[in-house]
Formats: C-alpha cells, structure tokens, sequence
C-alpha cells in the first residue's frame, strides 16, 4: 500500500476522531477549562463586556451570554448568516455559574437570543444563536458591577496540542488600519487580546482571524512586517478528488485518539464500488493540482451555459442581463454543487459536465450524498484539517516557524520562513500522491 493510502487508511497517532466523546467542540470539559482560568488566554479582570447595541440585558450573567455568542457568531460567515451554536452544559455552568438555565430563559423572554433544543447524547449539545436582529457586529458597552472572574474563550482540549500551540500565536500578531462590519469587531477584539478559539467536531480550527475576510487579513504584522499568506488553490475540488481517488478502499480519514480501532466513516458507507484510478479522474486531479480546474471549467461552458442557465427562474430578476460565466460564478456554482443535496446537485449545469468528463467522480460525490448529503463537507473537513492543522501547521511549530496563523486550506506566517512553510505543506499533500499549486500573496 503506498503512503498516500496509508495516510487515509492506515491511520496514525495524530488522526483524530473529531466524533468522539473527547471532540473538539464548544462543550469543553469543566475541569479542562478551571485550568485555563489563569492561562494568560483568558478575559478575566474585565470590568465591562462588549454587547450587541440595542440588547438590554437583566444582569451581568446575561450581557456575558451575549458577549460570548457575539464573539462565537463572529468567526464565520454560516453563524453570522443564522447558524447554530452548539453549547455544551458544562460550557454554559463555567460561563453563567449553576443558573444558568434561568440565564437562558431570560435572554430567550427578551427575544435576545433563539434556541434549538434538539441534542443526543454524546452526539451534539443543544445550540443557540442571537436573534436576527442582533445578529450583527454593532456594539455598545454593558458595564460590569461586578469584575468579571477569569474565563477562557480558548475551546481547544487540552490533548489537543497543536490547536493550543496555535492558539498561543496569537498575541505574536498584530492588526493595523481602520477596519468596518465584522472585520472591525474581530480587529478589536485581536487588539484587546480577547481571542476565541474551537476545534469543530469535525477537526477545522475557527478563531477570531478566521472571521477576518483576505483584505481585512492584509493588516496583520509581526514586528512591523506584513504577513504573507499561502493557500491551496482549488483545495476544496482537490480534496474531492483525493476522497474519491481512495474511496475504493474505505479509508478511515479520522482515528479516536483512545482506540487503537479505525473510526469508520461515511465514504465507505453505501457499499459502491467506484473505477477510481481511471484516466479521467486523475485528468481532474491533475488540473486541481495546477490550480486549473475553474479555468477549464470556464472553457467547458463557453458557448453552452450561461450566468442565466444557472440562477433558478424565480430568483433571476427581469432586469439582469445574461452573460457567459466567467471563474468567479464557475467557482462559486462549482462549490455549491459539491456540497448542496443531491436534489439540486443533480440539477446544476456544472453537475452534466462533471459527469460527462469525470463520470465517477460524480458517482462518488452522489454516493458519499446518499446517506446524509452534508457528509460529503464533512469528511472534505476532516482530510483538510488533518492535512493542513495536525499536518503542516505541526511540522511547523516543530520547527520553530513562527508566527503562524492558519485560516483553513491557507497558512499565514512571517515572509522570511516562506520557503520553509511552502515545503512543509508540499510534503504533507506529497503523502497523499498529489503536488498542490500555492499561491503566496504578501496580505
């Protein structure tokens, strides 16, 4: 077995099972987070708490809860578009202190926040969000009467050493320029030292710089030097590619820490057997490799799809004018079509070619849909994470390569460890039989 299949197969110790009871989730465990209280990663000793504007909370406990769902809302476009929050109890009991509960309901009474009661045990905790109307990064200040005690809105395990080894870049960092909108909240907050960090279930690393949109990234410095930035270019239709390439041998993308067993996953759930080492699909890997993909596609379509064949009637305004599509719509429709329901998959012009040209990577992409069609997003996650979080970011921490800032396929670093950086996550895709193009840009 090549090393490819063994880095999805045949895991190793720093595959993590991100669907265990040990996840690394917003639940973080009570005794783990009493010892992040004087870490130096906390918001303790403040006297006030940022609050969206025209929310009145009843006390302090409540302003809390609403600073800290401003502060989770804010790392990505999903939550800030009405997503759920999910928070654990013993979250919630650090957070409010043992009423949390009554803290809740009042903030639920005040239209302040909207809850979704549905959870399963050791599956997903019950999830919150602000109310529409709040949901937005205007602030105003709410005045503590009491100094706030010390809490961390650090949400990485403690086993969990590269994300904690992450989180301390942070403060290695500075943001410069006037910011607006979510930018300018997530500005502040890096400004004040007030950081917020998670590890999704599914192994992708948020913080207060992902909420931060490309040009609003282009004020980071370290010692007055701008950052530069590198990134996978077709990284998401890649990753596909490289699912679907070793689906044949029902890889186990994500491993518990705690067992020795291999976590089974969704890709080899509906039973298929794919033709996968064909010569169309590595014509398709070979073009995400070169960061070409979205420009064949574009060609592809000329003179067959237009911007209007791919809008629904009902939402194409009458006064639109129809034009050919150009690499944006491609990607942006590309993406949708990877990760939408198989229903409106299936619909999509882009879904005819792919069929046409890549006939079992589109077989894959309705099978890894069937049982859930969001599982196809999560194990692009959990392969995105392992590669690019417990893969390169380690390999560069180990070597000293600091300071970096990971913003999901893309790693952020000082200009003068470019080289060492680029080399480190050519070799993680090398593993899996791949040579990704990267494109640096200075931020």
């Amino acid at each position: 077995m090549s090393r490819a299949s063994q880095k999805l197969g045949d895991s190793g110790d720093r595959r993590l099972n991100h669907n265990s009871k040990a996840a690394f989730n917003d639940g973080a465990r009570t005794n783990f987070l009493q010892k992040q209280l004087n870490s130096g990663l906390s918001i303790g000793g403040q006297k006030s708490v940022d609050i969206p504007a025209g929310t009145k909370p009843a006390n302090d406990a409540e302003a809390i809860l609403l600073s800290e769902l401003l502060a989770a809302t804010a790392i990505t476009s999903e939550r800030r578009a009405g997503y759920w929050i999910p928070m654990h109890s013993t979250q919630l009991r650090a957070l409010l202190g043992s009423r949390y509960k009554a803290v809740i309901h009042a903030a639920l009474d005040a239209n302040h926040i909207e809850a979704n009661d549905h959870y399963a045990v050791d599956r997903f905790s019950k999830s919150y969000r602000l109310s529409k109307e709040y949901r937005r990064p205007s602030t105003h200040t709410h005045e503590l009467q009491r100094c706030m005690p010390s809490f961390s809105r650090i949400r990485i395990e403690e086993a969990d050493t590269v994300g904690l080894m992450l989180v301390e870049q942070f403060a290695k960092v500075q943001i410069e320029g006037a910011l607006s909108d979510w930018d300018g909240y997530c500005a502040t907050q890096i400004r004040r030292g007030i950081f917020y960090a998670t590890r999704c279930k599914y192994g992708r690393f948020h913080s207060t710089f992902t909420g931060l949109k490309r040009e609003a990234r282009s004020q980071l410095f370290v010692n007055g030097e701008r950052l530069i930035e590198m990134d996978i270019a077709n990284c998401q239709p890649l990753i596909v590619g490289l699912l679907a390439r070793y689906s044949q041998h029902g890889p186990s993308i994500a491993k518990n820490r705690h067992q020795q067993q291999p976590q089974h996953t969704h890709l080899n759930d509906t039973g298929n057997t794919y033709t996968i080492c064909g010569a169309s699909l590595l014509n398709y890997i070979g073009l995400c490799e070169n960061g070409e993909l979205y420009e064949y596609m574009v060609r592809r379509c000329h003179g067959q799809i237009t911007l209007r064949d791919c809008i629904p009637v009902d939402q194409w305004h009458r006064h639109a004018v129809d034009r050919p599509l150009q690499r944006e719509d491609i990607k942006r429709q590309y993406l949708v079509m990877l990760f939408a329901d198989i229903a409106t998959t299936k619909k999509m012009p882009l879904f005819d070619i792919v069929g046409n040209d890549w006939s079992t990577l589109a077989d894959f992409i309705l099978a890894a849909k069937s049982d859930c069609y969001q599982n196809l997003a999560r194990d692009c996650q959990r392969l995105e994470s392992l590669l690019m979080i417990d893969g390169a970011a380690k390999a560069m921490l180990d070597e000293k390569v600091t300071p970096i800032i990971t913003i999901h396929d893309s790693i952020m670093t000082d200009p003068k460890h470019e080289d060492v950086a680029k080399a480190v996550v050519i070799n993680q895709f090398a593993e899996m039989g791949v040579t990704p193009y990267i494109r640096r840009s200075r931020c």
